[in-house]
């Protein structure tokens, strides 16, 4: 006996066809590709918790990322300002700045050797080669939720390992 699929299975489907448009529409705003498939999965996450109907969903995701996507360019931009009174190039780190960075690096590296495989090679392909998650998730033989899955994973634990 065939049963009907779930709304939730619905919702994803409708979702997972309209990710392509909405990763784009995000990468066209921000300029990065990360980013956007960041905004995207958030804006899934957002319309998970709404009380957003099935059919609402293909016209409501596009206004859920543009929204956050508007959120991330306002937190860049406040961060930016932050930044732009301090001269970095007329101020030489001090002797102990030096040595707090140089250990800070140093605990980074140690929390990145002690990820499990996968999980390492999934944080490297993404925060330093720039991959997609789909890119991770092919090369790795995974879906592309589990490849963000597993950098998330890597990014928790190396703040945990960085605050010992």
């Amino acid at each position: 006996m065939v049963r009907p699929p779930k709304l939730r299975d619905l919702r994803a489907d409708r979702f997972a066809s309209q990710r392509g448009d909405l990763e784009r529409l995000a990468q066209g705003m921000t300029g990065c590709r990360s980013v956007a498939e960041d905004i995207v999965q958030e804006s899934w996450l957002r319309l998970q918790r709404t009380g957003y109907t099935d059919e609402d969903a293909p016209s409501v995701l596009p206004r859920i990322v543009r929204n956050l996507v508007y959120d991330w360019l306002r937190r860049r931009r406040r961060e930016r300002r932050a930044f732009e009174d301090i001269r970095l190039d007329r101020v030489a780190p001090d002797v102990e700045t030096v040595a707090i960075n140089r250990e800070e690096l140093s605990l980074a590296r140690d929390a990145i050797d002690a990820l499990p495989d996968r999980t390492r090679r999934a944080f490297l392909m993404s925060r330093i080669e720039g991959m997609t998650y789909a890119e991770i998730g092919r090369q790795l033989g995974i879906s592309a939720p589990r490849a963000h899955q597993l950098v998330h994973q890597a990014l928790s634990r190396i703040a945990l390992h960085l605050d010992r």
